[in-house]
């Protein structure tokens, strides 16, 4: 009707349309398009039918018809957090300009200061360069100064992004709101699987998002193509972002406000065990399958995959050791924290996985003081994996060897030999031998301990291993003031780790 359309009965609107625009020079603008995406063909068919119409088309999808051209609308330019750029240069950001106009409409004295400034650039990043997102909390002003405003978001954006003006559409009043028109119009498909995805942090590769979503029990999806097309209508929709990966490695990831919208709707489906054990699982496997490449020519690449994923595996660890402590969770959480040892030790620091390792450790090992493994036992944990964990362990309170760290990594040494397991073995051998050579009393055992695990790397064909306990060897040997002797170790540490091409080793064999 706005075109002045006339459609009498039994006549197709369709066909009158292009009737009434054939011949035509006009531009056709068709605003929020997603909600009848379905009649892209009828835009395409206006575009045949009527050479000299132009057709401007806003929605959240692209239609996918002859002669389309997608223009995307990217989030606000954001400015670095580290270092926060001077003044002049911060207020040039598109998100920072948008920020500072929407509070002094609320504000007019609100000016971003040389104190303020560091939370204003962190609000405008928590909320992702989102125009919407940025002018709902910029009205806060009122209220917060930027720093606490700044605190409030990061418990939460739920209840603080509301409040837009009174002339706005209803959608465009909260940010929730914004969401749920998106995601309302996904497939049941899609659906599921946006809410599963809240899951992630940080981005994310394909294979991941299979691994979540495809689960037939809980989803309904039948098979990964089910999932790989709801990914692919999730990333046609603008409600998953493709982000650049290392290598030829495809990855996305959500914005972190509709993240947290898509975590709210897991677990309100009452699937978010589901997909936090799904994702635990994925990411046990990659650290497993990472973690023998951390020493060797190759390191750089199975380092930089695990970097990628660095949030995912922190927060796979957190899901491990929740409250109460589920037997399968902590197998797996256990299982990922042995396989990125050397991640952990290298790339990351080790007090970000204090709180879950512990809680862990806790739970299951009955030598660690205050567990609660005696009185409330945790059932089903190998004692293999156990020995294995307590090694692993150990590398985070190396620091106080008089307390429970010694007994408990001795402990792991008896139960791995029992086991046969030459490997962790002579890991823990020379883990202990590191912590006991930190006091000269300790220094003929710690060398003894060392000895034996260079033996047993040997014995395995581990040139990586071999290389770091003839360092610890030849380390211990000066300590004892058997300084040719302690160079003679070096030097063979050295060639051992030549002959692996392990950067690190070389590295660390050169230095005294």
């Amino acid at each position: 009707s706005g075109l002045g359309v006339q459609v009498g009965s039994g006549r197709n609107p369709g066909e009158a349309l292009i009737e009434h625009l054939r011949g035509k020079h006009q531009l056709l603008v068709l605003d929020n398009f997603e909600q009848v995406v379905e009649a892209a063909s009828l835009v395409g068919e206006l575009l045949r039918s009527c050479p000299q119409l132009k057709v401007v088309v806003t929605s959240r999808e692209a239609l996918r018809i002859a002669g389309e051209r997608v223009v995307p609308v990217h989030p606000l330019d954001l400015p670095p957090l580290s270092p926060i750029p001077d003044l002049h240069s911060l207020v040039q950001y598109e998100a920072v300009r948008v920020f500072i106009d929407r509070a002094m409409a609320v504000k007019p004295d609100f000016a971003v200061t040389s104190v303020n400034a560091p939370a204003v650039a962190e609000i405008c990043h928590r909320l992702d360069g989102l125009p919407l997102a940025i002018e709902l909390a910029a009205a806060r002003i009122r209220m917060f100064e930027p720093e606490p405003l700044l605190a409030r978001l990061r418990q939460g954006l739920g209840a603080l992004l509301t409040g837009g003006s009174r002339d706005a559409t209803v959608r465009q009043r909260t940010l929730k709101g914004a969401i749920s028109w998106s995601v309302d119009l996904l497939s049941p498909d899609e659906r599921t699987l946006f809410a599963r995805l809240g899951v992630f942090f940080g981005s994310f590769t394909y294979e991941a998002a299979e691994a979540v979503g495809s689960d037939a029990q809980s989803s309904g999806f039948v098979g990964e193509t089910d999932v790989l097309s709801a990914l692919e209508g999730l990333l046609d929709k603008s409600l998953l972002r493709r982000h650049g990966g290392a290598g030829s490695e495809s990855r996305v990831r959500l914005l972190e406000t509709i993240r947290e919208f898509a975590l709210d709707e897991v677990q309100s489906g009452g699937t978010a065990s589901v997909a936090h054990d799904q994702h635990l699982g994925h990411y046990m496997g990659l650290a497993e399958a990472c973690g023998p490449h951390l020493g060797g020519p190759d390191q750089h690449e199975f380092y930089e995959r695990l970097e990628a994923d660095r949030d995912n595996l922190f927060h796979a660890m957190d899901w491990a050791s929740s409250v109460p402590v589920d037997t399968h969770r902590a197998s797996s959480g256990m299982r990922l924290f042995i396989a990125a040892n050397q991640f952990w030790n290298m790339r990351t620091r080790f007090s970000r996985l204090l709180h879950p390792v512990t809680r862990l450790m806790l739970a299951i090992d009955p030598l660690i003081p205050g567990s609660t493994a005696l009185s409330n036992p945790v059932p089903g944990i190998p004692d293999g994996l156990l020995a294995r964990f307590r090694w692993a362990c150990s590398d985070m309170h190396r620091g106080n060897p008089k307390g429970w760290v010694v007994p408990v990594l001795e402990a792991a040494i008896v139960a791995l030999r029992e086991a046969g397991d030459a490997k962790y073995s002579a890991w823990a051998l020379n883990r202990l031998s590191n912590i006991l050579s930190r006091s000269e009393s300790g220094l003929p055992v710690a060398t003894a301990h060392a000895s034996e695990a260079a033996a047993l790397f040997r014995q395995i064909g581990d040139s990586y291993g071999e290389a770091e306990s003839v360092h610890r060897v030849a380390m211990n040997e000066m300590g004892r003031g058997n300084t040719e002797l302690g160079m003679e170790m070096l030097y063979q540490s050295l060639a051992t780790a030549q002959r692996q091409r392990d950067s690190a080793s070389v590295s660390k064999s050169r230095w005294i």
